[in-house]
């Protein structure tokens, strides 16, 4: 979460090592503050991608191993699972910048883009946010693969007149994101879904799942 911290800090504006070491000279210093930070510092040069990466892998066993503790703390462990994943997802981040690829985009954001683009019947960005090789699937349990057949199904969902969808309570797990949906039909009625997002490293729709509810 140190890590975490300063990151939101970084995108406000602060430099990165000044915020750290103003944290650490007042009673938000610790430990995990001078290391975390660290954990995800950018790296240049040989074995840069090589070292995220083994560090990616030692934690991810871990983190894998406490997702199975036989513990009746659910709600604690779900909140330290949810942490541990957040440092996983910065470090596969760090790695892409040091192999000089874009930075990831934040799941969260591409999932507000999806809703937004739907609204807007706008198929072009609708179609960014999915990567190459997406599966869309429909509450009857039909399923579409590839950019080109997910996009010739929303295309043929807005020529009928789509539903208008009304996001409510999203849950963000290890394995994606869950959002409860209203959508408002074209006759006046509303459907409720539940739709299931996972996403590829970079932050881009590698399956959607939609389901009925209720």
């Amino acid at each position: 979460m140190s890590a975490a911290i300063i990151d939101v800090g970084v995108d406000l504006g602060f430099d990165r090592q000044p915020l750290v070491d103003a944290f650490m000279a007042g009673s938000a210093q610790s430990y995990a503050l001078g290391v975390g930070p660290r954990m995800v510092q950018p790296r240049t040069g040989t074995g840069a991608t090589g070292s995220f990466s083994g560090l990616h892998d030692l934690l991810q066993k871990d983190v894998d191993h406490c997702r199975h503790l036989p513990v009746q703390e659910t709600l604690a462990l779900s909140g330290l699972i949810a942490s541990c994943d957040l440092m996983l997802a910065r470090i596969r981040r760090a790695a892409t910048e040091a192999e000089g690829g874009a930075t990831p985009v934040d799941p969260h954001k591409t999932v507000d883009g999806y809703f937004d683009a739907v609204r807007r019947k706008d198929i072009d960005a609708l179609m960014a946010l999915y990567a190459e090789d997406a599966r869309f699937t429909l509450p009857n349990g039909k399923s579409f693969n590839g950019k080109e057949d997910i996009r010739a199904v929303h295309l043929s969902v807005f020529a009928a007149g789509s539903p208008f969808p009304n996001p409510g309570a999203r849950f963000a797990g290890a394995e994606g994101i869950a959002v409860e949906i209203v959508a408002q039909l074209p006759d006046g009625s509303e459907r409720h879904t539940t739709n299931h997002y996972r996403f590829d490293d970079a932050g881009r729709i590698r399956s959607l799942g939609v389901y009925a509810r209720g």
